[in-house]
């Protein structure tokens, strides 16, 4: 891995399934995020913490990224099983609907949207793996504070290199928007290249 490389852990957590539930990234101490919902499943939360991962670094395309997770259910729905529910329309092997399918495909089409494809790793949970404890830790003390309906800590977000000013992604990253369409006017004063 080169120095080059974003590495993100994520991870997810339910106090009972479903129950209050939390996500996590973390790529580092000042560079994390968490949140969570009063009730959902283990998978939305770590399904959503490599979701948020995603989001948290569209502003920079074109840098790989190796996401970390201890959750073998993000890791075979994203490598193993997509090719064959989107073939499929969406379907399982069983001719049944497939679970958390939209936030699936929300997490496909960001990943997609990288210049180099997105590395998944899987490592065990627990395994004194210190950006995964911390992930662990985030996504716990989210899914606590829903439980006992306290503030959900929300992190710093991503605060590791960002694209310099000038440069073709800040141009396109700061393309004015609206209600998801570009602005054509707005648009066309911002100049590309």
């Amino acid at each position: 891995m080169t120095s080059s490389t974003h590495t993100i852990y994520t991870d997810g957590a339910a106090k009972g399934n479903p129950g209050p539930a939390g996500w996590c990234w973390w790529a580092g101490p000042d560079s994390w995020a968490s949140g969570g919902w009063a009730i959902a499943t283990n998978n939305v939360a770590e399904l959503t913490a490599a979701q948020q991962a995603l989001v948290a670094l569209e502003h920079d395309p074109h840098t790989p990224l190796v996401i970390v997770t201890d959750s073998r259910y993000v890791i075979d729905c994203l490598t193993k099983y997509i090719k064959g529910w989107m073939r499929n329309g969406w379907m399982t092997s069983k001719k049944a609907p497939v679970a958390n399918a939209e936030l699936i495909r929300k997490i496909h089409s960001l990943a997609q949207a990288r210049t180099h494809p997105v590395q998944w790793e899987w490592l065990k949970g627990h395994s004194g793996a210190f950006g995964n404890t911390q992930a662990d830790e985030g996504a716990s003390n989210a899914a606590l504070a829903h439980q006992y309906q306290r503030e959900c800590p929300t992190g710093p977000g991503w605060n590791g290199p960002k694209p310099r000013p000038g440069t073709t992604e800040e141009r396109v990253r700061n393309i004015p928007v609206v209600d998801s369409v570009i602005d054509l006017e707005q648009a066309s004063q911002t100049s590309l290249f």
